[in-house]
């Protein structure tokens, strides 16, 4: 059977809103509601169509233009460059070192101020007392007066001890506290080895013998 004819075609002359409808198969509408509804829409569309009001309610909404970012027309803002004070390879050694402590530059600071023997231990104090900046890059660092995040990861770690003097002092003076006991141990079996052998000596008069080859 023949469906209905033709619609006429409206050409807007600005973007409408997409309608997600289902469309009808016209061969399909003879004796249906819609080929009466279909009569009807004609007639009005033929009759009273604004097509101007139609345009106006239900055109599409038109994207607002993305505006550029500042600084650069647009341009990815360029990277900062790290502000290095501290010689290159003085530098270089330095992160080499901290980077066997698996620690942040704030936990390394913490474990200082605290003296904390199990984080560091003697051969965790021998290295970083290698490492903590010397009173001529504390100064370095104080004389600084950028902000500190925009320094490299070297001043970074220094910039953690700028209110501390005397830090290498400090670290020996606390490995020195670790060892302390093993090695007054040590001396102390020296000293108790020569006290014996100089009573061996006296018991069997060796001692005079020792003098007189001394003096003479």
């Amino acid at each position: 059977p023949k469906g209905p004819k033709p619609k006429r075609k409206l050409n807007p002359k600005v973007p409408m809103k997409t309608l997600h409808w289902k469309g009808v198969n016209p061969a399909k509408m003879n004796g249906t509601i819609w080929e009466d509804v279909t009569k009807l829409e004609d007639a009005i569309v033929e009759k009273t169509l604004n097509q101007s009001l139609v345009e106006e309610k239900f055109s599409a909404k038109a994207q607002p233009k993305k505006k550029p970012k500042k600084g650069g027309g647009g341009k990815k803002e360029e990277t900062k460059a790290a502000v290095e004070l501290i010689e290159g390879k003085r530098s270089y050694n330095v992160l080499i070192g901290l980077s066997r402590f698996k620690m942040s530059n704030e936990d390394i600071r913490a474990a200082v101020l605290s003296m904390n023997e199990e984080i560091l231990n003697v051969d965790k104090l021998q290295m970083l007392i290698k490492y903590v900046p010397m009173p001529e890059e504390v100064q370095q660092i104080r004389d600084y007066t950028g902000e500190p995040e925009e320094l490299a990861q070297c001043e970074q770690f220094f910039y953690q001890f700028v209110d501390m003097d005397n830090i290498k002092e400090r670290l020996e003076m606390f490995s020195y506290k670790q060892t302390f006991k093993d090695t007054f141990g040590d001396n102390k079996r020296k000293v108790d080895l020569i006290g014996h052998t100089c009573d061996l000596l006296k018991e069997n008069g060796t001692e005079k013998k020792i003098e007189y080859t001394f003096i003479s």
